[in-house]
């Protein structure tokens, strides 16, 4: 059963912008992404793309919670992949809160990009009553 949906659009040139005037300890990624999302993407040949990716996967995830505002951190929100590349979304704080007060059991997602964009959906599964998805 839909919980919720998210669906995020982001233009990769916007974070080369940002990441090019960002310092070591920049409080943008600081408050965006977890220690271990900045590892990563210094591990990557091109860190704008891994980032852009990630925050249009973090934004639709948070519309998919249907929190209101600034009411869950995106780095409540951590997305990883699988061994097989598959994306994951793992929920901490007040991001599983959320997703348990919607009867949120699992987040799928799928993030994509393309030249200009990063794109990503994100779709918060819960049980019915009879305890299926």
């Amino acid at each position: 059963m839909v919980a919720g949906i998210g669906t995020d659009l982001i233009r990769i040139a916007r974070m080369r912008r940002i990441l090019a005037d960002a310092r070591e300890d920049d409080p943008f990624l600081r408050k965006a992404f977890t220690p271990e999302e900045r590892d990563e993407a210094a591990r990557r040949p091109d860190p704008a793309v891994y980032y852009a990716t990630r925050f249009a996967a973090k934004e639709a995830v948070f519309k998919a919670l249907g929190a209101p505002g600034d009411a869950v951190p995106l780095t409540d929100i951590r997305i990883g992949a699988e061994d097989t590349g598959r994306p994951t979304a793992t929920l901490a704080g007040a991001a599983a809160r959320y997703a348990r007060e919607r009867g949120g059991t699992r987040v799928h997602l799928s993030i994509t990009y393309e030249d200009e964009f990063a794109a990503a959906f994100a779709l918060l599964e819960a049980e019915d009553k009879e305890g299926r998805a």
